[in-house]
C-alpha cells in the first residue's frame, strides 16, 4: 500500500540557530510521502533565509504579512495542510528518524480506527541539543479511552500528553475540531489534545521519538507564571464541561501539582537552558 500523506507543519519565529537542525530531523524521516509547512510570522532574524538554502520539493514556505501571533500562525500552517495526518513541530525541536513511521503506522492500523492522537515520549534538550531529562506520560502504554485520559492531564498538573511535536493526529478530526484557540494562549498545545481527546482515543508509545528544546530565546522560557495561570483556567474550562468526572479533589491535586511542576520547569530552564 502506498504512504498516505503527511503534513508536518512548522510555524516559525526567529529560530535561526535551531531552524535548520529542525528541518533536517524532518526531512531525513525513514517515512518519505511528507509535505512541510512552514509558516514564517514575520522572522526578525535570518530563519527564512536559513530555510531557503533548502531545495527539497516537499517544503512550502509561506510567509505572512504580518505578525499573527502563535494561534494565528498556527491556524494558517493548519489550514494548509493536505496530509491525511499532521503533526505540528515547533521551531527549535527535533524527530528521530523513525518518528513519522512508527506513529503512522498506529493510525493506519484497522484496530485503531478510533485512535485520534499517537502521541510519545520526548528528550528535553538544551540549546546544545544536550540531553536533560526525559519526559513520558508516566507508565502508560498502548491504546486507551480519551476521556479517561483528560481526567489523567488534569491530575497531572501538566502536560503529559507531550508538547506540540510528540503528537500525530487525524487531520479530519483535527478542523472538525476548530483547530488551535487561544483561551489560555500559554497551553494552546494542551487545550487542543484535550478537544481531540474528548472524541476519540490516544495510542501513548513510550519510546522517545522526538525532542523538545529549552533555550534562551523559546517561547517557553519566557512563559514563567503566566503558563500555571493558564494552567489552572483550563482545569477550570475542563471541570465546567461537565463530563469528564472531575472531582473536587482531583481539581485540587491537579492545582498543587501544577504550582510544583511550574516551580520546577523555572528552574529547570534557568540552570540548563
Amino acid at each position: 500500500m502506498p504512504e498516505p500523506l503527511i503534513s508536518i507543519l512548522i510555524p516559525l519565529y526567529n529560530a535561526e540557530p535551531f531552524i535548520e537542525d529542525t528541518l533536517r530531523s524532518v526531512l531525513e524521516q525513514s517515512y518519505h510521502n511528507l509535505e512541510v509547512i512552514i509558516t514564517d510570522d514575520r522572522s526578525t532574524d535570518a530563519s527564512v533565509s536559513r530555510v531557503l538554502r533548502f531545495r527539497d520539493p516537499r517544503i512550502r514556505l509561506i510567509v505572512n504579512e504580518e505578525n499573527m501571533g502563535p494561534e494565528k500562525n498556527w491556524n494558517r500552517a493548519l489550514a494548509e495542510a493536505r496530509g491525511k495526518y499532521i503533526k505540528l513541530a515547533c521551531c527549535d525541536d527535533l524527530l528521530e528518524k523513525d518518528c513519522i513511521a512508527k506513529q503512522a503506522a498506529v493510525l493506519e492500523d484497522p484496530r485503531f480506527a478510533n485512535v485520534g492522537l499517537v502521541s510519545c515520549s520526548r528528550f528535553i534538550i538544551n540549546s546544545q541539543n544536550r540531553k536533560i531529562l526525559r519526559r513520558s506520560f508516566g507508565k502508560l502504554s498502548g491504546r486507551y479511552d480519551g476521556r479517561q485520559i483528560i481526567k489523567e492531564i488534569i491530575r497531572s498538573g501538566n502536560n503529559p500528553v507531550g508538547e506540540p511535536a510528540a503528537g500525530l493526529f487525524r487531520s479530519d478530526m483535527a478542523k472538525k475540531n476548530g483547530g488551535y484557540r487561544a483561551v489560555a494562549p500559554y497551553v494552546i498545545d494542551l487545550d487542543f489534545w484535550i478537544r481531540l481527546l474528548s472524541k476519540s482515543d490516544i495510542y501513548i508509545i513510550s519510546e522517545p521519538l522526538c525532542s523538545f528544546r529549552i533555550s534562551q530565546n523559546s517561547w517557553s522560557a519566557r512563559l514563567n507564571f503566566r503558563q500555571l495561570g493558564d494552567y489552572l483556567k483550563m482545569i477550570d474550562l475542563v471541570a465546567a464541561e461537565n463530563r469528564y468526572t472531575l472531582s473536587r479533589a482531583d481539581i485540587l491535586l491537579g492545582q498543587t501539582r501544577c504550582f510544583i511542576k511550574t516551580l520546577l520547569r523555572i528552574l529547570i530552564f534557568r540552570l540548563y537552558s
